[in-house]
């Protein structure tokens, strides 16, 4: 899965996939490494190509990480095209004070199995 830290923030994110396809589980792990709580972050989950994916929750909010602790959340993606091979899929978390993200991390999607 893709891996991204941001210093300035003290946060991580770690994400993998879960499925064949074309339905597909991306399992989102975002860590808070700072002693200070972080929070009021907003993820944003958006296909590289909107035609090759439908992402099931593509925002949401994480009011607040507790320090040392991992969150999990799960967020479900459809290959709209699997005939056309993989495409990607892109994660942005922000901060609602913060002008530019905290972090990207650029999700490579495995081949979908074709729909049967």
């Amino acid at each position: 899965g893709a891996a991204s830290h941001a210093a300035a923030a003290n946060l991580s994110m770690n994400v993998s996939i879960q499925g064949l396809g074309p339905r597909f589980r991306l399992l989102l792990n975002l860590s808070n490494e700072g002693q200070e709580l972080a929070t009021d972050l907003q993820v944003l989950v958006q296909a590289e190509d909107e035609a090759m994916y439908q992402v099931h929750t593509p925002h949401f909010a994480v009011p607040a990480l507790v320090p040392l602790l991992q969150y999990t959340y799960k967020v479900d993606a459809t290959c709209l095209q699997p005939a056309q091979g993989a495409g990607a899929v892109r994660v942005i978390v922000v901060g609602r004070a913060q002008q530019s993200p905290l972090m990207t991390a650029l999700v490579n999607m495995p081949v979908s199995e074709l729909d049967e």
